[in-house]
């Protein structure tokens, strides 16, 4: 399992850098966690966007999913996708707010929809994306997050804006890596600056 930093700025970009966003890949598989502003071009820097597998959001604020707007514009405009729409998981609810945002940008719910295969997951099941197994946790956060921890012959647990609370320590377990550097896991930054 690999891990590509391509943004990991607060909720506004550092100089050079850009908001959330994480490639975790493995056995040909591509998940982007999260979505920021600036994250897109750093993924197609890296890798074609008709080669990912989906992107998943742990929360619906603006730092974390609000580069699907010119990821839509890309697959639709730009001939970035493949045969099928890019998947786009985001949490409960996630896909009513996409709608509102959609109507707000461009007067259509169907913005993003339309033209991205947009699914809310169910933060209970497991998720499986190629040789990839996601599950999620409920976090601490004041609007509805969730941890992720992936799974593929090692472990990884994404905490995205959660503050310290025991549900994080729960699904961390027995991870290589939560929010650091792990010993084993490959990390590899998308460029300086991120």
């Amino acid at each position: 399992m690999e891990l590509r930093v391509l943004g990991s700025g607060p909720a506004w970009p550092n100089p050079g850098g850009a908001c959330s966003g994480y490639l975790v890949s493995s056995g040909g598989s591509h998940a982007l966690m999260e979505c920021g502003p600036g994250v897109v071009g750093r993924l197609r820097a890296v890798l074609p966007v008709r080669d990912l597998s989906a992107v998943v959001v742990s929360h619906m604020h603006a730092d974390h999913f609000l580069d699907l707007v010119p990821l839509r514009y890309g697959v639709k405009y730009g001939q970035l996708g493949g045969e099928r729409p890019p998947l786009v998981l985001v949490p409960p609810g996630g896909a009513r707010l996409l709608a509102r945002i959609g109507r707000a940008l461009d007067g259509d719910p169907h913005f993003f929809s339309d033209v991205l295969h947009v699914r809310e997951y169910d933060p209970k099941a497991v998720l499986r994306l190629g040789p990839m197994a996601f599950s999620f946790q409920r976090v601490r956060h004041y609007v509805p997050a969730y941890a992720m921890r992936i799974e593929a012959g090692q472990a990884l647990t994404f905490s995205g804006d959660a503050a310290p609370c025991r549900e994080l320590v729960r699904r961390r377990g027995a991870a290589t890596c939560a929010r650091r550097r792990p010993a084993r896991l490959r990390v590899r930054p998308a460029s300086a600056g991120s």
